[in-house]
């Protein structure tokens, strides 16, 4: 995990979290092993489908990217928020999610 920190004047941190490529194809594999067992892909089993029948029945790429970088926040985030030793106020939230390479940039409010 590549981490940049960024001090905004609001009283919020601006985490910026890279993510590296085998961790982005792992999370794409789990969702779509999660999602092929909750949609039913006619033709397969359910839990069996292949990744392009599961990211055609989530409705495109866009949805099942948003799906990945949904699972890679809840683990990557709060382990940024300690590596970063950042003491959040509230909860964060995920501005923007680059694909290229894959990163994170959150806003995380302080006290």
């Amino acid at each position: 995990m590549n981490l940049q920190v960024e001090n905004l004047e609001s009283h919020e941190v601006r985490l910026t979290i890279g993510v590296e490529q085998d961790a982005v194809e792992k999370a794409r594999r789990d969702v779509a092993r999660e999602l092929s067992k909750q949609v039913r892909i006619p033709g397969f089993r359910p839990g069996h489908a292949p990744m392009p029948a599961v990211i055609r029945a989530m409705g495109g790429e866009a949805a099942f990217t948003a799906e990945v970088a949904n699972k890679i926040a809840s683990d990557m985030y709060p382990k940024a928020l300690d590596e970063a030793k950042v003491e959040a106020y509230g909860p964060g939230q995920i501005e923007d999610v680059k694909t290229d390479p894959f990163a994170l940039i959150a806003r995380v409010p302080l006290e």
